[in-house]
């Protein structure tokens, strides 16, 4: 199995900022190999694997339709929610775990197949979306994608910086995001955050917030309210943000809520993260070849067939 990571090491700078760049680069791929391991065994178990997998075909919520396509459905508070099509029964009834995940009950839910090291993780996953967002997810066919990449980003959390330093951290959950316009990447150096959101997550205006991205880096934002245009947005700072990622419009920024704990902490520390996804990546993470056994999360081909 062959994983490519291209990454951009071409920019001139000291020794220590290219083994930086290195180290992060390392521990990216340590954790997508351990992670697509997981993904293979994950596989091989529900093709080949066990417990009378292949001889049932009496999963819950999974339809076979007139097409030949399997579809998944679930019931949940007496109404029927329909899930979308699949091309095998396996997949439609991974899509209803998934759905019974988020609405009835947690991991205690009935399922079709049994917990694994990954389906324990599942219930954090979708702690940071709303029910919409779960379901949508899983409809539009982004649901893996969206976990391998918390997946990745949990590891990495645990091996950079906020792992050393002994701390215990959680994502809570994603407070909003956005699709990065024109003017948001523009000349203007500045970031429009939707009053619905800024005046819900953010404290009050004229203040500097922080924000933690993936590479345990901080990024410091001015957070304004322009009279003129009725408006709140980051200025200083979010310029020097959009060049280092060299963000385009129709990418999307995320941010989440987390939690830190140190040692001897009576309670936990609230602290914001940073995250964004490539336009071309969000479309990418939706498409799996033909075979099924691949999916293109960053740029990075995961397979998740057999060896």
């Amino acid at each position: 199995m062959a994983l490519e990571i291209e990454e951009d090491l071409s920019s001139t700078g000291s020794n220590a900022c290219t083994t930086t760049r290195l180290k992060r680069r390392y521990q990216a791929e340590e954790s997508l190999s351990s992670i697509t391991g997981l993904l293979v065994q994950e596989n091989k178990r529900l093709s080949h694997g066990g417990s009378n997998l292949s001889a049932n075909t009496n999963f819950k919520g999974v339809v076979l339709q007139p097409n030949g396509r399997w579809g998944a459905q679930i019931y949940a508070k007496h109404n029927r929610v329909w899930l979308g099509t699949f091309d095998s029964k396996v997949k439609a009834a991974m899509a209803y775990d998934s759905a019974a995940i988020k609405l009835r009950n947690g991991e205690n839910c009935q399922r079709n197949f049994a917990g694994t090291k990954l389906t324990v993780q599942e219930q954090h996953f979708q702690n940071l979306y709303s029910e919409e967002a779960v379901l949508n997810m899983i409809k539009d066919g982004s649901y893996q994608a969206r976990f391998v990449e918390f997946l990745m980003a949990h590891q990495v959390m645990q091996k950079v910086g906020m792992a050393e330093s002994k701390n215990s951290v959680r994502l809570d959950r994603q407070l909003f995001q956005k699709e990065l316009t024109p003017s948001d990447v523009g000349t203007l150096n500045r970031l429009v955050i939707p009053k619905n959101y800024a005046t819900k997550y953010f404290p009050a205006p004229d203040a500097q917030l922080s924000f933690y991205d993936e590479n345990n880096m901080t990024w410091n934002f001015k957070y304004c309210y322009w009279k003129s245009s009725q408006s709140f947005v980051f200025t200083k700072g979010w310029n020097r943000f959009v060049k280092a990622f060299k963000l385009k419009a129709n990418d999307t920024i995320r941010f989440y809520e987390c939690h830190s704990t140190n040692e001897g902490d009576k309670e936990a520390k609230p602290f914001y993260m940073i995250k964004f996804d490539r336009a071309e990546v969000v479309e990418d993470a939706k498409q799996v070849n033909g075979d099924t056994k691949t999916v293109k999360l960053f740029g990075v081909v995961i397979g998740i067939g057999e060896e």
